[in-house]
């Protein structure tokens, strides 16, 4: 499967504006696999699986630790 691993810098305050983009890769055909946090800086690594089309009925949230 084709793989994907974005980093993105982002804060509590940011949640709305994260969940809005987890929506829109999943609209996109991505599945989130993983979600890594950085100790050093305020960023996050998602790691994304390609879905094959049709392979519906998928769910993203995110959740803050």
């Amino acid at each position: 499967m084709e793989k994907k691993v974005v980093y993105r810098i982002c804060t509590i305050a940011d949640y709305d504006r994260e969940a809005l983009y987890l929506r829109e890769m999943h609209a996109q055909g991505w599945k989130l696999k993983e979600v890594s946090y950085s100790n050093l800086v305020v960023a996050v690594k998602y790691t994304f699986e390609k879905v094959p089309t049709g392979a519906g009925g998928l769910s993203v949230g995110l959740f803050i630790l």
